[in-house]
């Protein structure tokens, strides 16, 4: 590998544990800090929260300052979600996800919604009801960074980058915990995605290669 290409292992991490930190916590550090200029306080609501982003961006939400929410489809998460760092857990099938969070927020909506499902339809009308009303905020920003009907904004709302920004150096911190869920070898391949498809795990799925 050309030396350009090459990152040094965080001090600390394995292997596996450095390959589950860079996709999730850079996605959902520039989701909540450069995009979404979330700061110390705001409510931030996170679907799909037993995922690997969805556990990064409850650790990036703690490290800011924020109340992470974390939605997940069944109970079966729950206590673990809760035990991961989410201040509150809304659980789908059983509640409405924009009821509840209004009654979270003190019927204020969420500040910042990440959506790591991207749902359309019903889900994306259930989120846009459970967001923040104001008119300086994000409604809601998928995984990918593409906004659903983004609101700009307000530049007085940008906040300093937080103390200890996640950066490979720093890394790991008690803020930045990569979490892997499970390891399979590249020969079994088809194995992990049905385990994907199982809707399971809780973290990172990690591939390796055997030497």
């Amino acid at each position: 590998m050309p030396a350009s290409a090459v990152l040094r292992r965080p001090e600390g991490l394995g292997a596996a544990e450095a390959v589950a930190l860079w996709g999730p916590f850079v996605t959902a550090y520039g989701a909540l800090v450069d995009e979404g200029h979330v700061r110390p306080g705001d409510f931030v609501l996170i679907t799909a929260a037993s995922s690997s982003v969805g556990l990064a961006t409850i650790d990036v939400a703690n490290h800011i300052g924020a109340i992470p929410i974390a939605a997940t489809r069944t109970a079966a998460k729950k206590q673990r979600l809760l035990d991961a760092g989410a201040a509150h857990v809304i659980v789908t099938d059983d509640e409405d996800i924009a009821e509840r969070t209004l009654e979270i927020t003190g019927n204020k909506g969420a500040q910042f919604v990440f959506d790591a499902v991207a749902g359309e339809g019903r889900d994306a009308r259930r989120l846009r009801r459970a967001r923040h009303q104001g008119n300086a905020v994000p409604a809601v920003v998928r995984a990918d960074h593409a906004a659903v009907q983004r609101v700009r904004p307000d530049p007085g709302r940008r906040p300093p980058r937080p103390r200890g920004a996640l950066r490979p150096r720093r890394c790991p911190s008690r803020d930045v915990r990569p979490r892997v869920d499970r390891t399979f070898d590249l020969t079994a391949i088809a194995d992990a995605h049905r385990y994907l498809e199982a809707n399971g795990q809780f973290g990172k799925v990690v591939v390796t290669v055997g030497g």
